[in-house]
């Protein structure tokens, strides 16, 4: 199996991708992640065990910024701030966002 990524991710975002919960994944549109397509699979790593979590590429979504990507996903506006937290305004001006569905697969 291909990785086209592999991410060590804080352990509440691990836990939730692997309970199926988490869905969505937010990204820079950066170097690092402009290849990334639908089918594609992504790793990510558990920072304090090491688990590893395998999922699957579904859907991606390119936005401006946040409140581009927040309009086009119909999401709660409170989003906005959630995604300027990790992504700030500087950041999404130079690459842009991605809102990456994904698929728990192991």
């Amino acid at each position: 199996m291909f990785f086209h990524h592999v991410s060590i991710i804080d352990e509440e975002t691990f836990d939730l991708i692997k309970s199926g919960i988490k869905q969505l994944k937010f990204y820079l549109n950066d170097m690092k992640r402009s290849g990334l397509k639908v089918g594609d699979f992504i790793c990510y790593i558990n920072p304090t065990t090491r688990e590893e979590i395998i999922v699957s590429v579904k859907n991606i979504v390119f936005a401006k910024d946040s409140e581009s990507l927040c309009n086009q996903l119909r999401l709660n506006p409170e989003m906005v701030g959630y995604i300027d937290k990790w992504f700030n305004k500087k950041q999404q001006k130079a690459y842009g966002l991605l809102a990456v569905g994904i698929k728990r697969e192991k």
